[in-house]
């Protein structure tokens, strides 16, 4: 008889705290969407969809996250052309400028338009309080300190800046550090999140 796999967030924990649970917990922090879609077969529109492919994936949790990236994505991002997938659909792919990006001095970090933490929509955080299974959490994807700062500087500007500016670097990474911070303030008051990933 095959047992039926339901959500259960302290299987994960047990995990975590070198417990043994009744199973090995599946564990994976993204996951593309158009494999999501090609796994439920439809097109994911709503944050209900979202939360279906990771329970019937076999999940104990839905990965989320917000924060700088995932409001303005990298500064400055080089964007690829159209190119065709295996799931039929074609999409764009960006990244991050190796070479320069939008802040490479002091003037530029002075004009940079800096979000403010109220500048963040955080009611997805609300809607999955209401809609995760018994049994489900939140993993709440924080941190990314590090990669907004090296994507507003460009790789190479970056890692030259590591000898040459590190007031700058440092001043990027307490700017940065300050937004992220108060977001995750405000997420971990939702009853959902069961834990967050620096």
């Amino acid at each position: 008889m095959v047992k039926e796999n339901r959500p259960d967030f302290e299987r994960y924990l047990k995990a975590l705290n070198c417990e043994e649970p009744d199973r090995v917990p599946l564990g994976e922090w993204h996951v593309d969407k158009l494999a999501k879609e090609g796994f439920l077969g439809r097109k994911i529109e709503t944050l209900k969809d979202e939360v279906e492919f990771w329970e019937r994936a076999g999940f104990d949790y839905v990965s989320s996250a917000t924060g700088i990236l995932e409001s303005t994505g990298a500064p400055n991002r080089m964007t690829g052309e159209e190119i065709q997938t295996k799931y039929g659909d074609k999409v764009k792919r960006a990244w991050a400028r190796e070479h320069e990006g939008a802040i490479t001095n002091w003037e530029q970090f002075e004009k940079y338009s800096w979000p403010s933490p109220d500048d963040f929509d955080l009611s997805k955080w609300g809607v999955f309080d209401k809609i995760l299974p018994a049994g489900m959490k939140a993993v709440f994807l924080f941190g990314r300190i590090l990669t907004p700062v090296w994507m507003y500087m460009g790789t190479e500007t970056f890692y030259y800046a590591l000898q040459n500016n590190e007031e700058l670097i440092a001043a990027l990474f307490e700017k940065v550090k300050k937004i992220q911070y108060e977001i995750f303030l405000r997420v971990i008051e939702h009853k959902c999140v069961g834990a967050v990933l620096e």
